[in-house]
Order: C-alpha cells, then sequence, then structure tokens
C-alpha cells in the first residue's frame, strides 16, 4: 500500500511539473563543456605558474630588500595579476573535476593536491621551455595596461633615499659620471666608485640598477650595479631603448 501511494505522488509530481526525461545530448554537450573549461583553465594555471617562478626566480630580493619589510618586498616582487589568474584556475579547475563524471570519488583535499601538483609540476615544464617569456613579451607588446604591470617593478627600485636608482643611461660625459633618466622620468648625475669605471653596462642606453647614497637633490653616488632585465612597453626610458 505504502509502495503504491508512493508511485502515485511520484507520477503526480512529474505529471504537475512537466517533467520529462533529457535527451542524451544534453549529458554528452555538458561532459565535453566541463573538460573544455578543465582544460583551460589547467593550461592557464600552468602558464601562470611558469611565469611567476621566472618572476620570483630573476628578481634581486636584496635590493627589493632594501624597499620595505618581507610583505613589501613580497609585493613589489610579485606580478599579483598572474597570482590572482593562478588561484582563479586552480579553483575553476577545482570545480570542473568535481563536477565531472568521476569527481565524486574523490575528496575535496586529493583533488587539490592533484591540480596543485600538476600545475606546478607542468609550469616547470613550460618556464624550461621558455614558454613564460613568449607570453609576457606577447601581452606586454599587445596590452596597454599590462605594460603599465609590467613597470611597476623598475618603478618601484627608484628610491635614491633609501640608497636605490634604477632608469637608463642617457650619456657618459666622463669616466667616473653618468647622465641617469630613472624609469619615473627624472634626471641624475651618478658619480661612478672605481671599481665601477670599467663595467661595461655603464654605456648609453643600457638599463642598470644602482645602489649607492644620494650626496646632492639630482646627483648619486653608485657603489654597487647590475643591469635591469625587466621590459614593457609603457613609454617609460627602458621602454624606449633599442
Amino acid at each position: 500500500m505504502f509502495k503504491s501511494e508512493l508511485g502515485t505522488k511520484i507520477l503526480n509530481q512529474i505529471k504537475n511539473h512537466r517533467l520529462a526525461p533529457r535527451p542524451r545530448w544534453y549529458f554528452q554537450l555538458k561532459y565535453i563543456s566541463l573538460l573544455v573549461f578543465l582544460l583551460f583553465f589547467s593550461i592557464l594555471g600552468i602558464l601562470a605558474t611558469s611565469i611567476l617562478i621566472y618572476t620570483w626566480g630573476h628578481s634581486d630580493w636584496t635590493l627589493y630588500g632594501q624597499v620595505g619589510n618581507f610583505w613589501q618586498t613580497w609585493l613589489a616582487v610579485t606580478p599579483y595579476l598572474w597570482l590572482i589568474l593562478l588561484l582563479s584556475a586552480l579553483v575553476g579547475s577545482y570545480w570542473n573535476f568535481k563536477h565531472s563524471r568521476h569527481g565524486y570519488r574523490y575528496s575535496a583535499f586529493k583533488i587539490l593536491a592533484l591540480i596543485v601538483g600538476l600545475s606546478f609540476f607542468m609550469g616547470f615544464t613550460a618556464y624550461a621551455l621558455g614558454l613564460n617569456l613568449w607570453l609576457d613579451k606577447t601581452l606586454t607588446d599587445k596590452i596597454s595596461w599590462y605594460n603599465n604591470l609590467s613597470c611597476q617593478r623598475g618603478k618601484i627600485l627608484v628610491q635614491p633615499e633609501k640608497g636605490l636608482l634604477a632608469g637608463v643611461i642617457q650619456s657618459r660625459p666622463t669616466t667616473d659620471k653618468i647622465n641617469l633618466q630613472t624609469f619615473d622620468n627624472q634626471f641624475w648625475m651618478v658619480t661612478l666608485e672605481k671599481d665601477l669605471i670599467n663595467n661595461p653596462i655603464f654605456s648609453p642606453q643600457k638599463s642598470v640598477v644602482l645602489q649607492g647614497i644620494k650626496d646632492g637633490i639630482s646627483s648619486f653616488r653608485a657603489t654597487r650595479a647590475g643591469e635591469w632585465s625587466g621590459h614593457c612597453n609603457c613609454g617609460c626610458p627602458h621602454c624606449r631603448m633599442k
């Protein structure tokens, strides 16, 4: 009797709500869509990881450390756009995998561990193949607001009061002096210490990062130097360098 009443109620619900079985193509399309989105988020995570690895690995943490504490240094070095994209890719990959045909079989921890592990493994592979450099250059050439984000790391290093100066050498009037246009478009006369005079990086149109002492309104004495490897196309001095 109970089974009969239950069956009747179910049939009535089907009739009242006009429920009908979904066609097979609906589930096939849903499955394909999940796979496409999973592939998209996976590729995004791989590229984001490779760019983060390159940026963190090729940044002079000692120089940025003069800017402030650990978190200020980390924020100065980290391309936060790619960090956000990486987190978004991890969340998107998790959601798509969890809703896939076999996703219910695995716990959240196992899914996340698998996704994070694959992202970092494939990210290192992409980094080794140089895909991060290709992507970064393509974006800086095509997207203006991405250029501005890329240039912030260089401008952060223009802090003469803290012993840092970075920009493009405009001229070298004497062997121990250079005219420097900083990444924030200021002009400085820089005096080189004796052990820097023969350094080959001190030639016109070279981008450099200097450590030393501010000894005047627009004058600086450099005690250490390195070549700047950043690039973008925002119009600042190092972007106009050929």
